[in-house]
């Protein structure tokens, strides 16, 4: 009979018709994934299963095992897991550059391609602003750097500062949501007085700063797109409980997407009455919606 434990605890997962561990495996991640679970690594009797040789697992009969152990995580564990691994990693190649150690510079960018497709699937270059998978091209001048080429480092050391603050958030929304839950309500409040003084920058030419305020808007709504799971998965909040103007809260937030991808728009064509019009009807109203929502959130938690 076949032990099955889950990080190293045993579980009350009855066996049925299963004869192999790729059979075995397939139902306790069906379960698993039902719960929000995903198996991050697996043990047979104190020896690891590479996840990469699931191919031969039905190869593999029950009657040679008597252990099972199933390390799980939840999608945001993982996710908190990628991010600081990248994150250090950043942070000391950013240490090799500022101790001029451009041995350790060049051994770490070994490594880069695999960083850079984990960047890849968790930043994307709208939300860095630059083109940061250049670090790989920029990497090129390093003997550019070796001669004394304060420029291209200075340019290096400022992508990679910025990369690092920009994982540090990300961190710091999965494990503290609720404060960066409160913390971008009160970037929201201040943006309202940005929005409404859009026009008005329009009006007497200064396009860049209201660009500027209309990006930073759109940067907090984004950024609660992505705390919200972390607060369903901490039990503080449940997305599809909500209703906001009696809809769903995935049809509000499909609403005023839609809004910002049409105030861009208009702002690309200098429509300066379309933008008013935008910002007046529909952006501000949707923003008081929004921080109404997160006060009475805050209420709910005392």
């Amino acid at each position: 009979m076949v032990e099955i434990n889950i990080n190293n605890e045993k579980i009350d997962f009855t066996l049925e018709n299963e004869k192999t561990l790729g059979e075995v495996v397939s139902g306790v991640k069906d379960w698993l994934y039902n719960s929000g679970y995903y198996i991050t690594k697996i043990e047979q009797d104190d020896n690891e299963i590479l996840l990469s040789e699931k191919d031969n697992w039905n190869k593999i009969g029950l009657n040679k095992i008597s252990n099972l152990n199933f390390e799980i995580k939840t999608q945001s564990e993982i996710l908190l897991s990628k991010l600081t691994t990248i994150n250090e990693y950043i942070k000391i190649l950013l240490k090799s550059l500022e101790k001029n150690n451009i041995n350790l510079f060049n051994e770490l960018m070994i490594e880069y391609p695999y960083i850079k497709e984990g960047l890849l699937n968790l930043i994307t270059k709208k939300d860095f602003g630059i083109d940061f998978i250049n670090i790989e091209t920029i990497s090129v001048m390093l003997k550019e750097i070796e001669k004394s080429n304060n420029e291209n480092k200075a340019k290096l050391e400022s992508i990679l500062t910025k990369l690092s603050i920009i994982l540090s958030g990300r961190i710091k929304e999965i494990s503290h949501p609720i404060i960066e839950l409160s913390s971008t309500v009160k970037l929201l409040r201040h943006s309202i007085k940005e929005i409404t003084d859009i026009s008005v920058l329009l009006q007497t030419g200064k396009d860049r700063q209201a660009m500027e305020f209309i990006l930073h808007f759109t940067e907090l709504s984004q950024k609660m797109i992505r705390i919200y799971p972390y607060l369903k998965e901490a039990g503080i909040l449940d997305i599809a409980n909500i209703t906001i103007s009696k809809r769903s809260f995935s049809d509000f937030y499909a609403e005023l997407n839609g809004v910002l991808l049409e105030l861009v728009e208009a702002f690309n064509h200098n429509d300066t009455v379309l933008i008013g019009d935008l910002l007046e009807y529909e952006v501000a109203p949707k923003l008081d919606e929004l921080i109404i929502l997160f006060d009475s959130l805050k209420g709910q938690r005392g």
